[in-house]
């Protein structure tokens, strides 16, 4: 079976193997000096850990998730540990954690472990919307816009991907103005309509086009709006994010 791994993991790990091949030479004499004794069995590397910050992060959303039917949150396992730039970092690097759900970092080892903001999830969704790659505060890279489907298989036909959903987001530049969903054009100032209560009847297709009242029996209402992006939030969407044992904004951030 073929692993397929994402490009910006691909590049995390190349980017890992690169330092390591780079300091390998420098450390071979001390290595060499410490073992020259033990035979060729006895000598092993040691891999990269998990840090106990985001062990305790995982641990509280899926700790017993193997265990209940409930659906795991980050993933059964970690896929990948790999270090990355971050400019503001004293040490100038972050640790990261893949997940099959997502990823947990930690940006700055000096900070406070308490803190429950010391590890935290990476705005991959953000990153996939507008191609930019942050590596800091002020600190982007554009990659393009992920044109991977937001849900379903990758090979499946016809899917809505990040890059056509982008549009709809709170983070273009200037959207075109949309009509009928509450929406106006956005200015980054007015605020869209809260309809809490409402029923969502509106459908996106796979062009990112937004077709009006033809979803009628779903059943699914507005339940809370957020003045930050000016989003109203689905009952189910924000009955969930109130039922994990993390602070608010901590999974999600605010909709986009």
């Amino acid at each position: 079976m073929t692993l397929h791994l994402p490009t910006r993991l691909r590049t995390a790990l190349l980017s890992f193997a690169l330092v390591l091949t780079l300091v390998a030479p420098l450390q071979a004499p001390l290595v060499a000096r410490a073992e020259e004794s033990l035979p060729p069995a006895q000598v092993v590397a040691t891999p990269l850990e998990v840090a106990p910050a985001i062990q305790s992060v995982w641990q509280a959303g899926d700790g017993d998730a193997a265990a209940t039917a409930r659906a795991w949150l980050w993933g059964e396992k970690p896929l990948a540990i790999a270090v990355e730039y971050q400019h503001d970092s004293p040490t100038g690097l972050r640790s990261m954690v893949y997940y099959d759900k997502g990823r947990l970092d930690i940006p700055d080892p000096s900070k406070d472990q308490s803190n429950p903001w010391y590890v935290v999830p990476a705005s991959l969704v953000r990153e996939m919307l507008t191609g930019e790659i942050p590596f800091g505060d002020n600190v982007e890279v554009q990659r393009g816009k992920a044109t991977i489907p937001v849900v379903g298989d990758a090979a499946q036909p016809q899917a809505l991907t990040y890059a056509t959903l982008a549009p709809l987001a709170s983070l273009e530049a200037a959207p075109s103005a949309r009509t009928g969903l509450g929406l106006v054009e956005h200015d980054a100032v007015t605020p869209r309509a809260a309809t809490p209560g409402v029923l969502v009847t509106s459908l996106v297709s796979a062009q990112g086009g937004v077709t009006l009242g033809v979803v009628t029996d779903a059943g699914v209402r507005i339940s809370t709006f957020d003045a930050v992006t000016a989003h109203n939030v689905a009952e189910p969407f924000a009955d969930w994010v109130a039922a994990q044992p993390y602070p608010d904004f901590y999974l999600l951030g605010h909709p986009l």
